[in-house]
């Protein structure tokens, strides 16, 4: 009879301890999921930059602007993003500390070249832009609460998890802004995905080890102690030709300029990769059945293809020039979130962010910004700054971000160079809601983002 109940234990610890891995990560971006463009002088704005666009990265944010360049240019953008995360878990204690590596790459790059077709100005560009960062870092310890065991104790869980993602995803973009009239211009640009020669995609890492202790009047039980571990890998990369396309027009009537954008959604192919061992052993047993080091070992690896059905968003930006020197804009922008899909070989499709299920809902951003322009003979000085509210999609609910940003810029000759810091934070975020073992993840969240950019005017 001791023996039938020991299979019976044994069998409620194998099930906690083997309970089924998450096959896929939700997809945890390093920055804002919402679609922006790049540039020093944008991301000053605060990233209200619909209705101005008339820098070299216009095509990343309204393609009409492109209009407003008069000569042949070509800019690069360079960018420093880090992340910081002070959470709260949902079950149990647990020790967290979670940061995005400090990442600096090449954000963004264009070429612009003007030309004329009788009255008809006519602007191509070619862009490049690292759109989404991936990067993501989160290590933690815990301790579950007690769970209990009928007729036996107690079993209490401590363990630690690591959970790595790196990747990114970029765009080459072409781009055409035509001026119908003189205070009317239209603009379209397509993205192609997946064309960087590193790869776009992003890996996700996970590494899990608790250990489970029974406390039980029971002799035979009391103390007996499971080890279970896991390393699951799994990679995420673009394939094929993947594409979609934006639209957007400017209008100027007097003062103001009025803009709208339009950017499609996509579906892009994906090839996903997987792979993870489990290892579970007892270090004690309580029967003996199970002998020290008892020890099961559970390889997989597989490789699919699957389709990811990337949003639509659209925005209106209206902007007012009081002077020569003052401007000032704001933007409305709203992202299909509810429509982002991951569909797998087989059966339905499902949301990557919400993938323990809950309903993700779209998201309105709001921004605003301004500049003053010191003018001298030989030498032009601005400031700028701006502040947004910028939510984030989750499972049930959404993230409430909000940021303000500063920033300068000199002109001289055929240079110029722009310069802008923006401080993103979010209190009391949902992070994670998909592991049953701690809950809900909930964070204070900030995101510190350094761009310099460099235009050079033929």
């Amino acid at each position: 009879m001791k023996i039938r109940k020991s299979w019976l234990a044994a069998g409620m610890i194998l099930a906690v301890a083997l309970s089924p891995a998450r096959a896929d990560e939700p997809i945890k971006f390093g920055s804002t999921p919402n679609p922006v463009g790049s540039g020093g002088r944008a991301v000053a704005w605060g990233g209200a930059f619909i209705a101005v666009a008339d820098d070299a990265t216009a095509a990343s944010w309204n393609p009409a602007g492109l209009v407003q360049l008069e000569t042949p240019e070509c800019s690069v953008v360079f960018s420093y993003l880090d992340r910081g995360e002070s959470m709260d878990f949902e079950r149990g204690e647990a020790a967290a500390s979670s940061e995005v590596a400090s990442h600096a790459d090449i954000n963004y790059a264009s070429m612009v070249y003007p030309f004329h077709i009788g009255k008809v100005n006519l602007v191509p560009s070619l862009n490049y832009q690292r759109l989404y960062e991936l990067d993501r870092r989160m290590e933690f310890n815990y301790t579950r609460e007690p769970d209990l065991l009928p007729g036996k104790g107690w079993l209490q869980t401590q363990g630690k998890a690591k959970v790595e993602q790196v990747g990114a995803l970029t765009t080459v973009t072409p781009a055409l802004a035509a001026q119908i009239t003189p205070k009317i211009s239209l603009g379209l640009s397509v993205n192609f995905w997946g064309l960087d020669p590193w790869g776009d995609g992003w890996k996700t890492q996970v590494q899990q080890r608790s250990q489970e202790t029974v406390s039980s009047p029971d002799p035979l039980w009391n103390g007996a102690t499971d080890v279970y571990t896991s390393e699951r890998n799994e990679e995420f990369r673009l394939s094929g030709l993947n594409w979609n396309w934006q639209a957007g027009f400017l209008v100027k009537p007097g003062n103001f300029t009025i803009g709208g954008v339009f950017k499609s959604s996509f579906d892009a192919d994906l090839v996903y990769d997987y792979e993870e061992v489990q290892t579970w052993f007892w270090t004690k047993s309580p029967s003996p059945v199970f002998t020290p080091p008892y020890f099961i070992d559970h390889p997989y690896a597989n490789e699919h293809w699957r389709k990811l059905t990337w949003p639509a968003s659209y925005g209106l930006g209206l902007g007012y020039r009081f002077s020569d020197a003052f401007s000032m804009a704001l933007d409305v922008n709203r992202t299909e979130w509810s429509k982002f899909k991951l569909k797998p070989e087989q059966g339905k499709a499902i949301s990557p962010i919400a993938m323990a299920g809950g309903v993700v809902r779209d998201t309105t951003q709001v921004r605003g910004g301004m500049e003053y322009l010191i003018i001298k003979p030989k030498v032009v000085v601005a400031l700028r700054g701006g502040g947004f509210y910028d939510p984030e999609p989750r499972a049930g609910e959404q993230a409430e971000f909000y940021g303000l940003s500063l920033g300068t810029g000199f002109g001289r000759g055929h240079f110029v160079a722009d310069f802008a810091y923006q401080y993103r934070f979010g209190q009391d975020v949902l992070v994670d809601n998909s592991d049953s073992t701690i809950g809900e993840i909930r964070a204070d969240v900030f995101d510190r983002f350094l761009v310099a950019s460099l235009i050079y005017h033929f």
